[in-house]
C-alpha cells in the first residue's frame, strides 16, 4: 500500500505543493520528500512515521489542506504497512474530511474503499460493506467507472471472507463487466484471483487453477508484486487442499520473499502462519512450531 500511496496521492503531491511555496518551504518539504523516499527503501517505517509527522505538523501550520491530505495518505500506508490498522484508518478519516470540503468525489469512492478493507481486516465487515455502498452512489453518480468497479470488486471479497459465495460471485461478475466495458485490465488479474479462491471452496479445483495462472500471469505482467504474492498464497492454499505439501510451502515461501523484499510486515505474517499451517497439516509439528513463532516474532516486530 505505501508504494500505491507515494504514486496516488503521496509523494507526487507533495512535489507539487513544494514548487507552489516560499524557497525557505519548498526546501524543507523537498528535504522531507528525499527522507521519505530513502527510508521507504530501507523499510524503516519508524522513521517514516516520524518524518511524516513533522510534515503533518507543518501542514497544519501553514493551513495547507492539500499537503495536510496528502501527509495524512502516506502515514496511513506506513501505519498499514505495520499492522496498526486503527491508526492507519484514523488517518484516512482525515483525508475523507478535506476531501469531502474540496469536492474530489474521486478521491472520496477511492479513500472509501481503502476504508472498508481496513475495516474488514479489523473484522467489521458490515462497516466495510456500508462504506463501499457509499463509495459506489457517489461513483454512480459522477460515472467514475474505474472506482465503480474496485468498489465492486471489494464488494465481492467482503462477502467472500464470509462465506457468502452466491454473493460474492454476484458482485464479482458485475465488477469484471465493467472492467471490460472501460478496458481496465489493472483489476483483472485480482478478480481471476477471487473467481479462483470461489471456485476452490467450491471444490473445482482444476478450474480455480486455471484462474490462479490467468491471474499470475496478469500480475507478471503488470509488475504487481503484491499482487503476485497473494495469489502464491492461494497457490499454496490448493496444493495444501490437494495433499502436496512440498508445493504448498514453496509456493507460500515465494510469497514470502515478495512481501520481505517490500517490507509489509502484516503481510510477512500471513505467509509465516500459511508455512505453519501447512507443516501442521503435514504433520511436521517441529517445523510448525518454528514458523508459528517466526510468524509471532513479525508480527510484534514493529511494537
Amino acid at each position: 500500500l505505501f508504494l500505491v500511496v507515494s504514486n496516488v496521492c503521496g509523494i507526487s503531491n507533495l512535489q507539487n505543493d513544494a514548487l507552489l511555496m516560499n524557497s525557505s518551504d519548498s526546501l524543507y518539504i523537498k528535504s522531507a520528500i528525499e527522507s521519505i523516499e530513502l527510508v521507504k527503501k530501507q523499510k524503516n517505517w519508524k522513521k517514516a512515521i516520524e518524518i511524516s509527522s513533522s510534515l503533518e505538523e507543518f501542514a497544519q501550520k501553514k493551513n495547507n489542506k492539500e499537503l495536510l491530505s496528502s501527509v495524512l495518505y502516506i502515514k496511513s500506508g506506513v501505519f498499514r504497512y505495520t499492522g496498526n490498522l486503527n491508526e492507519s484508518l484514523s488517518c484516512l478519516h482525515k483525508v475523507l474530511l478535506i476531501e469531502e470540503q474540496n469536492n474530489r468525489f474521486d478521491k472520496q469512492a477511492f479513500l472509501l474503499n481503502e476504508m472498508s478493507q481496513l475495516y474488514s481486516d479489523l473484522g467489521y465487515y458490515a462497516l466495510g460493506l456500508k462504506y463501499l455502498y457509499q463509495g459506489i452512489q457517489i461513483a454512480e453518480l459522477n460515472k467514475d467507472f474505474t472506482n465503480h468497479s474496485k468498489l465492486l470488486y471489494s464488494i465481492s471479497s467482503i462477502y467472500f471472507i464470509q462465506n457468502d459465495f452466491g454473493s460474492s460471485k454476484a458482485y464479482l461478475n458485475k465488477a469484471d463487466s465493467i472492467s471490460k466495458i472501460i478496458f481496465n485490465k489493472s483489476l483483472a488479474p485480482d478478480i481471476h484471483r477471487l473467481r479462483g479462491s470461489i471456485l476452490l471452496e467450491n471444490r473445482r479445483s482444476n478450474e480455480a487453477y486455471n484462474e490462479f495462472l490467468i491471474s499470475q500471469a496478469g500480475f507478471e505482467e503488470n509488475n504487481d508484486s503484491v499482487g503476485l504474492a497473494n495469489l502464491l498464497n492461494n497457490l499454496g492454499q490448493l496444493y495444501l487442499i490437494q495433499g502436496q505439501y512440498t508445493k504448498s510451502v514453496k509456493c507460500h515461501q515465494q510469497s514470502l520473499k515478495i512481501k520481505k523484499s517490500i517490507g509489509d510486515l502484516s503481510a510477512i505474517a500471513i505467509s509465516l502462519q500459511s508455512i505453519a499451517d501447512t507443516y501442521l497439516r503435514k504433520g511436521d509439528f517441529d517445523s510448525a512450531y518454528l514458523f508459528a513463532n517466526k510468524c509471532l516474532s513479525s508480527a510484534t516486530e514493529f511494537n
